[in-house]
């Protein structure tokens, strides 16, 4: 688990600390635009491309959900943003990343709460299975310290410190921009 953190934060870090990124999510702020989940989604999807020697990944690919979720949320397949697996890595092994925006941090951290759900109820298939599991979340706020005593607030009311999130919890603000990113 300490292995994919430390990729996947690198990972993230490198994608994050492009200019021209930071300069649309500039642009994304100043025009007050909402709702560009889907671009940030992309925005990763061609950097990923640009890795491929050294990554194996795949974009909303389709998996089974364990038969209590599929009951409880009447659902037969659950999609993950992104699939990724470091090449050296064992076979049919990968991360599952979910990502979430919302310029309210209370809100999307609720939203990566509600993904871990999801994912967490990945079944095994025998083509690909669940190295580790983490959410994404990329909202307005300068506040590190406020971020993270609102995610273990969350963890704790909601699911009684069901999470063990603490030691991945990782939080950074973006450049120069009203931005940061949270990954656990």
């Amino acid at each position: 688990m300490k292995r994919d953190h430390a990729f996947l934060i690198e990972l993230l870090d490198t994608f994050t600390s492009s200019r021209v990124f930071r300069q649309k999510l500039k642009i994304i702020d100043k025009q007050n635009i909402r709702g560009w989940e889907t671009w940030l989604q992309i925005e990763f999807s061609y950097y990923l491309t640009e890795l491929e020697d050294n990554i194996e990944w795949y974009r909303e690919l389709r998996c089974l959900p364990d038969k209590r979720y599929a009951a409880m949320k009447n659902r037969c397949s659950i999609i993950p943003d992104f699939v990724v697996r470091k090449k050296g890595w064992s076979q049919n092994y990968f991360l599952f990343i979910e990502f979430k925006q919302n310029a309210s941090p209370s809100d999307c951290i609720k939203n990566m709460f509600l993904d871990l759900q999801k994912i967490l109820s990945i079944k095994k298939n025998e083509n690909i299975d669940v190295r580790s599991y983490w959410c994404v979340g990329f909202t307005k706020s300068k506040n590190i310290q406020e971020l993270k005593e609102k995610i273990h607030k969350y963890n704790d009311d909601c699911y009684n410190g069901y999470y063990d999130i603490k030691q991945y919890l990782t939080i950074k603000r973006i450049g120069r921009t009203p931005y940061s990113m949270i990954a656990f």
